[in-house]
C-alpha cells in the first residue's frame, strides 16, 4: 500500500515471504528506492501501526479475484499451488474485502496479525534488484526491527567516537567488517558507510601529512 501511495497503481506485487518478524516483498519497480522514498515508506508504515487498524482475512474463489476492488497482487504459480479447492486467502486492512475503506488488499498465504499494532515496529533493511524490472525489499517488524535499530544506533555511537578519538587503520577495518555483517536499517547503513568513508579519507590525509613531516 505504501508503494502504491508513492508510485501509483502501476506498482504490483511480484512475490512475497511473510514470517513473524521478517517481510520479503518483490514488486514491479525499475529503479532503486531513494533514501527519501524509503524514509516515506517507513513513515507510512509507522502511521499504520500506530493507527491500530484491524486486519481482515477472507477466503475467495480464485475465479472471483478480478471482482475485488483495489486488489494489489496477482496469483503467482506458487500461490495457486497453495489454494485449497480453488480458494485464495485475501487479506485487507481497515475494512473487509470490497469495503470502501479497505487498504492493502492482497492475495496471501503468509503469517498475519489481527491488528496492525501487533507489528510493533517496521524498518527496511535491504533493497535489491532481481532483474527484469523487479526489486526485492526486505523489512523487519516487532522485536527484530527494534534490535536492528538498537544495533544501528550502537554502531553510530561507536563511529562518532572514532571520529573524535585517535584510531588505527585496523580499528576502522574491524568496524567496517562489523558494519558489513550487521542487520540494521538500510537508512542507518547508508549513513554509516558515508561517515566511514569520510573518516577513512581524513585518516589517509593525516597519515600522509605525518609521513611528509618526518621526511
Amino acid at each position: 500500500d505504501a508503494l502504491r501511495i508513492l508510485f501509483g497503481n502501476a506498482v504490483y506485487q511480484r512475490g512475497s515471504l511473510v514470517s513473524p518478524d521478517r517481510i520479503r516483498f518483490d514488486c514491479s519497480l525499475e529503479h532503486a528506492l531513494s533514501q527519501d522514498q524509503i524514509r516515506e515508506i517507513e513513515r507510512i508504515l509507522r502511521e499504520v501501526i500506530e493507527g491500530e487498524q484491524p486486519v481482515f482475512t477472507e477466503t475467495v474463489p480464485r475465479t472471483h479475484l478480478s471482482a475485488i476492488r483495489n486488489i494489489q497482487s496477482t496469483v503467482t504459480a506458487s500461490l495457486a499451488e497453495t489454494a485449497s479447492n480453488g480458494l485464495i486467502r485475501v487479506i485487507t486492512i481497515n475494512a473487509p474485502v470490497n469495503g470502501k475503506s479497505a487498504r492493502a488488499v492482497e492475495c496471501c498465504c503468509g503469517t498475519h496479525v489481527l491488528n496492525t499494532r501487533d507489528l510493533g515496529a517496521f524498518v527496511v533493511i535491504s533493497d535489491r534488484s532481481l532483474g527484469s524490472g523487479v526489486r526485492r525489499l526486505t523489512a523487519l517488524t516487532g522485536r527484530a526491527a527494534r534490535l536492528a535499530i538498537e544495533k544501528g544506533m550502537e554502531l553510530r555511537a561507536r563511529l562518532a567516537k572514532l571520529h573524535t578519538d585517535s584510531h588505527s587503520g585496523s580499528e576502522l577495518l574491524t568496524f567496517e567488517r562489523e558494519l558489513r555483517s550487521s542487520v540494521i536499517p538500510i537508512l542507518l547503513r547508508d549513513e554509516l558507510y558515508s561517515s566511514l568513508r569520510q573518516l577513512k579519507k581524513a585518516s589517509l590525509r593525516k597519515r600522509r601529512r605525518t609521513t611528509n613531516e618526518t621526511m
